[in-house]
């Protein structure tokens, strides 16, 4: 690049989506001035948009494009989804939310639990700490 020539800088806008907590779809929908519908839950596909030149971008994916109403029609579906859900939890006290938080914990448990004991019904060692190991 030429140090001498100005180059036309872009402020982008939006939020900047959390590392750790992505959102669903394109990770960069949050702050493109493009987005559209389809960008919030379908997370885009590498397209050779030049020779040598890729994007992950739904503007450049010929798939995408062309099914536009099957995609608005899947994300306004997802909407009503997420909203009914919200709605359903918003109802709920918080003595009730305490004991989905448990039931989740519980269930998560059981997954490690489950996972530990298959393992050890296929004759593997499980993941086990060295003092349950009698090491």
């Amino acid at each position: 690049p030429d140090p001498d020539v100005k180059m036309k800088r872009i402020i982008l806008g939006g939020d900047i989506p959390s590392p750790a907590n992505p959102p669903s779809g394109c990770k960069f929908h949050t702050r493109c001035a493009e987005c559209m519908n389809v960008c919030k839950f379908k997370t885009p596909r590498y397209v050779e948009h030049e020779p040598g030149h890729f994007v992950a971008c739904h503007l450049y994916d010929s798939e995408v494009m062309e099914n536009m109403d099957k995609y608005e029609e899947e994300y306004r579906i997802l909407e009503e989804e997420r909203l009914a859900k919200e709605e359903e939890e918003s109802k709920k006290t918080p003595f009730q939310k305490k004991v989905d938080a448990l039931k989740e914990q519980f269930n998560e448990k059981m997954k490690v639990f489950k996972k530990k004991t298959d393992k050890t019904e296929k004759n593997e060692t499980p993941d086990l700490p060295d003092e349950e190991r009698g090491e």
